[in-house]
């Protein structure tokens, strides 16, 4: 994130203003960036080898009924006789194994992150959104409330049309980054895996009036807010932590 982007959020109120990040903070932006541009680049590039593929002549047989990127499927693909499609192969391999180092990175650095690891009592929560979610906020106290924080990352809802109406509309103020990609996924894991949450609950009671994906803006709003009072409070996750906390009971 760059002094730029400070200086915006800074001046439409999210954060205390004159904030700059620490040297560790802007350590933890750069490998989970490091991280997302590799696997946003393997994402495109398989699209790309997948659509090259559907459009050549001649393919080996069974190519197009295998499971794309599986043993099988990269056998057949090497008897392709073709440089561009074994060239992004290639590269999708290093990329893979640059991804694979920065995993193990991130790891060793969310063992010594003690906001990453009050993170992780979140079900669902993995180790890179963990770090990425702390290399977001930075400090929390730069933070004036929990509702600051949630306009910071993108996930405000908006006034939107109802479940059964017609064009729905993005219930999000800010454009994607890797902030808002990054509470919506652990949002979306936390929802499977803990159905008895306060959070859960909050996205089916949406659901049952809006789309899903307001709904999980909704809900990621509400882990934020959650996440917002387990910093400022040096607390690990609780199914009822919204009860706990009577600003966050009236959000």
């Amino acid at each position: 994130m760059h002094i730029s982007m400070h200086a915006s959020t800074s001046r439409r109120g999210y954060i205390i203003k004159d904030y700059t990040p620490s040297d560790t903070i802007v350590e933890y932006r750069g490998m989970v960036q490091f991280k997302h541009g590799f696997v946003q680049s393997v994402a495109t590039m398989s699209k790309d080898i997948q659509r090259r593929i559907s459009q050549m002549y001649d393919l080996p047989e069974g190519i197009l009924e295998s499971v794309p990127f599986s043993a099988t499927w990269l056998e057949k693909v090497q008897e392709i006789d073709d440089f561009v499609l074994k060239s992004k192969l290639e590269t999708i391999k290093m990329y893979s194994e640059s991804v694979t180092k920065v995993d193990a990175r991130i790891h060793d650095t969310v063992k010594g992150c003690k906001d990453a690891q009050l993170l992780l009592s979140i079900p669902g929560m993995c180790e890179y959104c963990a770090l990425t979610i702390v290399a977001g906020i930075g400090d929390v106290e730069k933070f004036k409330d929990s509702g600051k924080l949630c306009s910071y990352f993108g996930v405000v809802p908006l006034a939107v049309p109802s479940k059964n109406a017609g064009n729905q509309v993005a219930a999000t103020r800010d454009g994607i980054n890797i902030w808002n990609l990054s509470i919506k996924k652990a949002t979306h894991e936390h929802i499977k895996c803990a159905p008895e949450s306060s959070i859960t609950a909050h996205y089916r009671n949406v659901l049952e009036r809006k789309a899903s994906s307001v709904a999980v803006v909704a809900a990621s709003s509400k882990m934020l807010r959650v996440i917002f009072w387990m910093l400022k409070e040096k607390r690990k996750f609780a199914t009822n932590y919204n009860q706990d906390n009577s600003e966050l009971a009236e959000k």
